[in-house]
């Protein structure tokens, strides 16, 4: 593992690493020392304490100050920390302080022999005083609290630290690890992290417990060194869109200011009016492709989205965060129009529907509360019909929306991946056959008796769904779906010697220790289950803690496996996944073959698994 990372770090002429943390401190800062030490220091200083102070303060700028005024001095602070090799009182006010420095220091100490001894790295450390060595690193160590008060200012001087440091460099940023003792860390860690503007492949926060193991420290640096270059081009890719959207806004603007209000009046004669469309939501859909298009001219930003082709998705490492749910948000925002776009439009004309609309069922008070499925109708008629008013009917296509966390396994017919209602998410089965008309005249009576107008479908999924009714004579190319995410709960179990399931990890579908994600590829359905890394750590530490009589036998041997860290990458990678099957066994063809994964908690009997078994059952549950 050593000479692995040492080979990484070399590789890519990472050589310089800093250690930013209070413990490095020189001298304290005024906030650092408690009321009570000053007050029991203004009691005991001696006559001679006192002229030593009042002559490196200024005996008039001395005298003139009250204790309180004097214990927020910076200059009187200096002044008795110089003091404290010849003054008791001095010595007694600092005591507790020198005590807490060489205590964080000791913490630091095993992750500063592993970097300078062991990796050959030049390591340095720096405290709350900016040095040119922070904005050189190419591995930065921070600490999440800076001082002894542990609130929420010291987390914003985090943030504003690595801002800093990231501002000046964007393009090569460095690899950050966030540091601390506190338990806050996972909440305040990705603040940080997206204050500083760094992506998740160039972070990790750990635990100053942790770094007494060298293992898991080499372990993530070499997950962030590994995909370093990878995280370069999406970086990239990234800050190309920073631009873009900068160069564009400009652009647009100068573009849409150019148009009078006579250019609007004659696009409404000439082309809405006798359609009968709406000149403004014409031209809210017209400027949002127009800025789409403005965008798509960005050279930068194609080159940096064709660099993105080269990268090798299949042997990145896993981020230490669980995959983002933004990714949802996306995803719903390619197939509907905003949902506040939508609600305004419908307060405009309550009655009105049109090609793409979605009309959710009314529910009883106690199915709502039971989250029973919802009956949902997509307009399927053609807009210009319905705006000529040539048909006294809309034709719909029933759908039934499924709870976003558990949705069924198998696809019958046509379904809509995510679709957002206020803070619920469905996916909708559509049932391609189940086509129902609907009288014009109607609709006003349908909203009064609890049907809601919850979203609008982007065109081009509204026809690829009116066109799969209407027998696939020709097909719409939609952008593909990201993947579901999916929470689900999880259970680890080892197979003991004597077939008796211990129970290694675990954690609930709300606790998001584990997720699923469903996809497909050339094969079909694909599903990856990935495990959290505190789930992740709790499985090694227990895995590992178990006696070695205690293993089950057979090959591959679990006693070697466990102290592999391949098999824990394997793991951090995610799990094949076959919610269908009964299991999956996804490590099956490698020497890490142990583990099995079930669909549903059936692998433990009256607290034994079957011998016919993998060693290492990963149970999941879902809602």
């Amino acid at each position: 593992m050593l000479e692995q990372v040492k080979a990484l770090l070399q590789a890519q002429g990472l050589e310089l690493v800093v250690i930013v943390d209070d413990a490095f401190d020189p001298t304290p800062h005024v906030e650092d020392l408690e009321p009570v030490e000053w007050n029991q220091f203004f009691d005991d200083w001696s006559e001679d304490d006192e002229a030593r102070l009042a002559q490196a303060l200024g005996r008039d700028n001395f005298d003139d100050a009250d204790p309180s005024e004097l214990k927020q001095d910076a200059g009187f602070l200096a002044a008795a920390w110089n003091l404290r090799g010849e003054s008791a009182a001095a010595a007694e006010l600092f005591r507790e302080y020198e005590l807490d420095q060489q205590g964080k220091r000791e913490v630091l100490r095993p992750l500063q022999k592993l970097l300078e001894e062991e990796l050959g790295l030049t390591c340095r450390t720096a405290g709350r005083a900016p040095t040119e060595d922070i904005s050189q690193a190419q591995l930065l160590f921070l600490d999440l609290f800076m001082g002894r008060v542990e609130d929420d200012q010291a987390v914003r001087e985090a943030m504003t630290r690595l801002r800093g440091v990231v501002e000046s460099r964007r393009d090569n940023p460095p690899i950050v690890v966030l540091l601390s003792h506190s338990p806050r860390l996972a909440e305040l860690g990705p603040l940080v992290r997206d204050d500083g503007q760094l992506l998740g492949c160039q972070f990790r926060m750990m635990s100053k417990v942790s770094l007494r193991d060298p293992t898991n420290t080499m372990e993530q640096i070499h997950d962030l060194v590994t995909s370093r270059p990878d995280s370069l081009t999406l970086n990239g890719f990234i800050n190309a869109w920073d631009a873009a959207i900068d160069t564009a806004k400009n652009s647009f603007l100068r573009s849409v200011r150019t148009l009078d209000l006579s250019d609007y009046a004659n696009t409404h004669a000439l082309s809405l009016e006798g359609e009968g469309e709406p000149l403004g939501d014409y031209v809210l859909d017209l400027f949002d492709l127009h800025l789409h298009g403005v965008l798509e001219g960005n050279r930068d930003l194609v080159r940096a989205a064709k660099r993105l082709n080269d990268v090798a998705w299949d042997t990145y490492p896993p981020a230490q965060f669980m995959p983002s749910d933004q990714a949802l948000t996306m995803m719903d925002a390619a197939i509907f129009h905003n949902q506040r776009r939508t609600e305004v439009e419908v307060e405009a004309a309550p009655t009105e529907v049109r090609l793409g609309d979605v009309l959710m069922a009314p529910l009883a008070q106690e199915q709502v509360a039971a989250g029973a499925d919802r009956d949902v109708y997509m307009v399927l008629s053609q807009a210009c019909d319905l705006q000529h008013g040539n048909t006294d009917r809309i034709l719909l296509l029933k759908g039934r929306t499924k709870s976003y966390r558990a949705p069924a396994s198998k696809l019958s017919g046509l379904r809509t991946p995510i679709m957002r209602d206020q803070a619920e998410v469905y996916v909708v089965d559509w049932d391609v056959l189940g086509a129902e008309t609907w009288l014009l005249a109607d609709v006003p009576q349908k909203i009064k008796a609890g049907f809601r107008l919850v979203r609008r479908f982007r065109t081009p999924y509204a026809l690829q769904i009116q066109q799969r009714f209407a027998g696939n004579l020709t097909r719409v190319g939609t952008m593909a779906a990201m993947p579901g995410r999916y929470a689900v709960g999880v259970k680890i179990y080892l197979r003991q010697k004597d077939e008796t399931a211990k129970l290694l990890a675990q954690a609930s579908a709300d606790q998001e220790g584990a997720v699923c994600l469903i996809g497909r590829d050339e094969n079909g359905a694909k599903a990856w289950l990935l495990l959290s890394e505190q789930v992740r750590n709790d499985f090694a530490e227990s895995l590992k803690a178990i006696p070695i009589g205690d293993l089950p036998p057979g090959a591959p041997k679990v006693a070697d496996v466990r102290s592999d860290p391949e098999f824990y990458r394997l793991m951090k990678r995610g799990l094949s996944y076959k919610r269908e099957a009964r299991s999956t066994k996804p490590l099956e063809g490698t020497p890490f073959d142990v583990v099995q994964v079930f669909a549903t908690p059936s692998a433990v009997v009256d607290g034994k698994i079957d011998r016919g078994m993998r060693s290492i059952i990963v149970e999941t549950e879902w809602d």
